[in-house]
């Protein structure tokens, strides 16, 4: 039979990490636009807005990933807490059957 176990230890650090990723994409700043008299052709001024808007949207997707990610993560390792208290339990009670 296949044995399943998870590093808790390897859990709490992929979480922590993913945390961090998080973070450091929700504190991205875009750059203003310096407008016209910076780029020098309204072409320029159109496309630095359209690229910070889709940057800025990307950007913010990622980090909303890597928070939901590190939501389950956690509840990965919350559950096979539990579960390893049930198999455990459940091995108790059919030892215990079997005695009896």
């Amino acid at each position: 039979m296949p044995e399943f176990a998870m590093d808790e230890d390897e859990m709490t650090r992929l979480r922590q990490r993913l945390d961090t990723i998080a973070s450091q994409l929700s504190d991205i700043v875009m750059p203003a636009n310096p407008g016209i008299g910076a780029l020098g052709i309204q072409n320029l001024v159109n496309a630095l807005d359209a690229f910070t808007e889709a940057a800025g949207e990307r950007t913010g997707a990622a980090a909303a990933w890597c928070t939901s990610a590190g939501s389950a993560v956690e509840a990965a390792k919350r559950d096979s807490w539990g579960m390893d208290a049930f198999l455990r339990y459940q091995l108790v009670v059919a030892f215990n059957e079997d005695r009896y």
